[in-house]
């Protein structure tokens, strides 16, 4: 079977500049910036007279807490106060108690983590609380920003699909013993002070079982039918196929089932449609693949979230891989574009300058999303004149 004319066209010629410029960015330094200049004492004060609206004041250890023998507050700079936005929420949960616990309770147990091909840490506060700690490394598919920035979009999208995150900067040492010879030691990029910054991930307790899809499963978001070859896989195994180098029989198959005409639910595809706009605005590369791996709900028959968001936000506005699974979705949920349609970069902003690690993104991959969410606007009016609305904005 043939790809349709005008994908194959797209993804031909795009295709390169995805690869090339990936292949460049895994030599390079993932780091997105700090600190422009100290605060002055009157900028602090303005700071926590942003960060609260009357409760109790809040601040950041800078150090993530003391020893894990002794976890007692350490005393800090005001500049590390933090913005909270108690509406925020992770489905019905609150995040405001969550994110206080995670910036700023002493750590009082730490464990290796035992999946991924990136190194962290489960880490349990002096509270209870428990977290994934991401933190800064070499490894490009392993952007602790991209983690926190995620959050912040999900959060000023209304989503509510990102378990709350935190940037926030812990001693080393601990870190490095639980670690113990863990060969990604050396990955790990270690401040002079002998600190690492990185991304605090809420611990989601019970099961986050896998979606299971099924093969042609993107029939469920599309008004055309289904994909001759489907972008949602591994990149390689994509790239592969799309140069005849593998054929169908020989790429690896996840998806051994062929999924239903229609889902059992029509907010699964919903879901799954916000997904894969949420994954264009953050340039996620790494969701499809791995059997799926990255493809989780909250318990079962849950809920999809948005899970694992370390392989986004790179300096290029667009790439070719991630603009063909757009043009793949040919449905969408109405609110989502009605989100789309007010999203206000100033306040995406506001919302990254907020966190204990600001500026969290440079300049260029932060304006790159207000360049993607136009993408989508473009996308989603091309599809409405060519097959009207009620066919489009479905959900």
């Amino acid at each position: 079977m043939e790809l349709p004319r005008p994908l194959l066209i797209m993804v031909s010629s795009t295709f390169a500049l995805f690869a090339g410029f990936h292949a460049s960015s895994c030599q390079s330094n993932n780091d997105p910036g700090a600190w422009d200049a100290e605060l002055t004492a009157h900028e602090a004060e303005q700071l926590e007279a942003r960060a609260f609206d009357g409760d109790e004041e809040l601040t950041l250890p800078e150090l993530g807490g003391a020893d894990i023998a002794t976890p007692e507050p350490v005393v800090i700079s005001s500049r590390d106060a933090f913005r909270i936005d108690r509406r925020a929420r992770f489905f019905s949960q609150p995040d405001g108690p969550i994110r206080s616990a995670l910036s700023a309770m002493p750590i009082a147990r730490i464990e290796r983590g035992s999946g991924g091909r990136s190194l962290g840490f489960k880490i349990t506060l002096s509270d209870g609380t428990r977290g994934y700690f991401k933190p800064e490394q070499t490894f490009s598919g392993a952007h602790w920003y991209s983690e926190v920035a995620a959050y912040y979009l999900d959060r000023e999208l209304g989503f509510g699909r990102v378990t709350p995150v935190i940037g926030r900067r812990m001693r080393w040492e601990p870190l490095r013993r639980a670690a113990r010879s863990d060969r990604r030691l050396s990955e790990v990029i270690v401040q002079n002070d002998g600190t690492v910054r990185g991304a605090f991930i809420h611990w989601i307790d019970g099961g986050l079982p896998r979606m299971r899809l099924g093969r042609d499963w993107e029939r469920w978001v599309r008004i055309e039918g289904p994909l001759a070859l489907t972008p949602f896989q591994r990149p390689l195994h994509y790239r592969q196929r799309l140069r005849g180098e593998i054929t169908a029989e020989q790429a690896p198959r996840f998806q051994t089932r062929r999924a239903p005409d229609e889902p059992s639910e029509q907010e699964q595809a919903a879901e799954l449609s916000d997904m894969i706009v949420f994954d264009f605005l953050i340039a996620n590369v790494d969701r499809w693949g791995g059997g799926f791996t990255n493809l989780r709900t909250r318990g079962a028959a849950g809920p999809l979230l948005f899970f694992d968001n370390g392989a986004g936000f790179w300096p290029n506005a667009r790439t070719g891989l991630m603009d063909t699974r757009l043009a793949s979705l040919q449905k969408f949920r109405r609110r989502t574009v009605e989100r789309l349609r007010a999203f206000d970069e100033e306040a995406f902003a506001a919302r990254l300058a907020g966190d204990p690690l600001a500026p969290v993104l440079r300049d260029r991959p932060r304006e790159a999303v207000g360049v993607r969410v136009d993408a989508v606007i473009a996308h989603v009016e091309s599809l409405v004149e060519r097959f009207g609305e009620d066919e489009v904005l479905v959900w």
